[in-house]
Parts: structure tokens; sequence; C-alpha cells
């Protein structure tokens, strides 16, 4: 028995040994291995960074031997690569394919290589950044633009980081300022929203600015002429003697409908009416008689654009209602006039007071035939009263002698009734 114990203890003893031997020795094995295995950055003797003209692409490429065959080199514009620009995978001799990088993106690009788990050392290549150019502009003719249309102009430039053009001074309804697109190498766009009834007409400088990552700006402007939006013109407000009016404008192309508003001067309400695009006259009645108002044309087309109103002014024939009612008046027909500046119609008016007979009675003689046809009225008031009550005693009395005869027949027995 005690053999056996002392026999097992040897063996556990043992055992304890070759694992205190054998694990430094193959943690020590492992560090080494992983020493090995240890990626190095991408050798920059070996990187090459071609800095092309500005509106060129920037690309980086390696020779053989350059990084890690088989490894994944990144390139980014910041140190924490939170912007990957470009990756491609190391070649078996060593050397890096070419990664684009776009036109002066940044003035220090960062590399590092990565393989499996393992990340390298990141290397920077200074990028030389030349001040953005932009071209064309200088023998650019100015054009002209009118409501509907959008301003379209290419021109040639080498790009900046950021081009913007400053379109706020156009229209009211346009941003600020609008980024310039490219839409090819070495070739810049502008182009606006369409412009609106509310474009700002005349002669206008449309400043294109550039800016790179090192700050450097240049400005240019571009000359465009806008033209005022059509608008409807009114030839003359027609006046008739029952107080309507009828507004009359020059036909337009292209229009689905025409607004007509009225407002008298002086007020804030008005009233409005949609007229068909046919049409170039309508009625405007229910009008107050002597009443200076304002009326308004704006024409819609089909492509949903509005116009700018056209504005003229009328008076309406007659005077206001006056107190007495005992007086009318007679209103010629208005002579009408050709519309003067923006549609203000002109109308002469010829007004006759005329007292009827009865506002040529005396007064007393007017408070007496009141009195006479109030004292008729009366009487015959009391007359069909009087009627009335006469038929209801007579209907009553005749009423009262059927139900006496009636009752006596009644009582009266019958002869065979024992």
């Amino acid at each position: 028995m005690v053999k056996k114990i002392l026999m097992y203890m040897k063996r556990l003893c043992l055992y304890l040994l070759i694992v205190v031997i054998v694990l430094p020795v193959s943690l020590l094995v492992a560090g080494k291995a992983s020493a090995a295995e240890k990626l190095l950055p991408p050798d920059t003797s070996r990187v090459i960074l071609k800095q092309n003209p500005q509106g060129h692409n920037d690309l980086i490429f390696g020779l053989p031997g350059a990084a890690r065959p088989e490894s994944t080199i990144e390139v980014s514009k910041d140190k924490a690569f939170g912007t990957i620009l470009g990756s491609v995978k190391v070649s078996l001799d060593g050397s890096i394919p070419t990664i684009l990088l776009g036109d002066n993106v940044a003035s220090v690009f960062y590399l590092r290589a990565t393989f499996q788990k393992n990340v390298s050392p990141q290397i920077s290549l200074l990028n030389d950044i030349t001040p953005p150019v932009i071209k064309g502009l200088d023998n650019l003719k100015e054009a002209n633009y009118a409501q509907g249309q959008s301003i379209v102009i290419r021109f040639s430039g080498e790009s900046g980081m950021e081009t913007l053009a400053n379109i706020g001074i156009l229209d009211e309804s346009f941003p600020e300022k609008v980024k310039v697109t490219y839409v090819d190498d070495g070739l810049l766009e502008l182009r606006t929203p369409k412009l609106t009834n509310t474009l700002n007409p005349g002669e206008h400088l449309i400043k294109i600015s550039a800016r790179d990552m090192t700050g450097n700006i240049i400005v240019k402007e571009i000359p465009v002429n806008l033209i005022p939006s059509p608008a409807p013109k009114i030839i003359y407000i027609k006046v008739d003697s029952f107080g309507s009016i009828y507004p009359v404008w020059y036909s337009m192309k292209n229009v689905k409908q025409y607004q007509v508003s009225w407002q008298e001067i002086g007020t804030k309400e008005g009233s409005s009416k949609i007229v068909d695009g046919r049409y170039t006259s309508t009625k405007i009645y229910g009008l107050q008689p002597g009443t200076d108002y304002e009326v308004r044309v704006t024409a819609i087309f089909f492509d949903e654009q509005v116009s700018p109103k056209a504005k003229g002014l009328v008076k309406t024939p007659g005077e206001k209602p006056a107190e007495i009612a005992s007086t009318s008046e007679v209103q010629a027909s208005p002579k009408i006039t050709p519309a003067i500046g923006e549609g203000i119609s002109t109308a002469k008016k010829a007004s006759k007071q005329v007292e009827t007979p009865e506002a040529a009675k005396p007064a007393e003689e007017k408070k007496e035939e009141g009195t006479t046809k109030g004292g008729w009225n009366r009487l015959l008031v009391a007359l069909s009263i009087l009627i009335i009550a006469a038929g209801i005693a007579v209907g009553g009395y005749y009423g009262y002698e059927w139900m006496q005869a009636k009752s006596k027949d009644t009582d009266t027995p019958s002869k065979d009734r024992w």
C-alpha cells in the first residue's frame, strides 16, 4: 500500500516538472513567432505620390517591395482613418497597384498596411495643393433669361475643393448660394432653379467662388440679364349704366386661365373670379355706385407659372346711396375711353336729380292722406270681426234648435212597448 502511494507521488512530481519546463519554452517560442509576424509599414522610398495638374486626379502607387505581399494598403486623409479614400491588395512582388485620390482632396495623405488581424504603423505623404483656377468666364457673353427658365451656364476650370455661385440676387425664391457641379473632366456647370414671377429684372453679375483645402480662394463673375416676366396688359375698363364694369385686356400665349380680382380702394377685402384663357374680358357686377375700385388681372400659364398683376382703376357711375329715399337718380350711359398707364380708365357720367310727384306733395297733405288710409283700414278690420261674430251666433242658434228637436224625439215612448 505504501509503495503504491509513493509511486503515484513520483508520477505527479514528474508531471509538474514537465509543465514547469515546457510552458515557459512554448510561451517564448510563441512570442518569437508573433514578433516575426509583426507587420511593417509601407516603404516610403518605394511609394510614389503623383500630383497631377488641377482638374485631374492625384494618385498613389508602389514599386516592388513597397509592402508585404498579399497585405492590404489603405489611404486616408486623416490620421484616425475615418475616411478611407481607397484600398488595394498588394501584389506578390510587393508592388502597390494605383489608387486614385481625387483632385486636391487633401494636403496630407496617410497610408497603412493590414494583414489578417495585424495593422502596421502609418506613414504620411505630403501633397502640394495649388490655388484653384476658373477659366472660360472672361469672354462669356451676357445671356437673357425670363420667367419659367433655368439659368444654365457651362465653363471650364480647374476644380477646387468647393465651388459656389451666388444666385440669391436673381430671384427672391432662390437660395443665397448653390454648388457648381462638375459634369466632366475640367468642365463645370451652373444650373439654377426655374425663374419665377419674383425675379429681379435687369442686368446682374453672378459670383463664382472656388476654395481649396488650404483656404486659397478665387472669385469670378458671370453677367446675366433677366427679362421682365410677361404680364397681361389692360386695354380699358368699360362701365355701363347699371354699375357693372368690363375689364378688357390683350390676349396672351400659353395662358391656361386668368384670375380677375377687384377691391374697393381703401378697404382690405376684395373678390376674384377665374376666366378661361381663351377670353380677354369679363363682367363684374354687384358693385357700389359712385365707388372707386382697383381691378387686377393675373395670367396663369399651362406650366403653372404665374405672371405679375396688371392693375387698373375705375369708378362706378352714380353716387353713393343718400339718406332721403324720396329722390331717385337717373344716370346716363358713360363715355368709354382707353385705359391710361396700367389700365386706368376714365368714364364721363351724367346724372340728373328728378323729383317724383310724391316728393312734391306738401308734408301736411301727406300726413292727412296717411291718416285717412289708416282709418279705412281700421274700419275694414272691425267689419270683418262683426261678420265673423254674427256667423258664429247664427250657427250657434240653429245648432241649439236642432239639439232640442233631437232630444224630444228620443223621450217620446213607443205605443207597442207593452
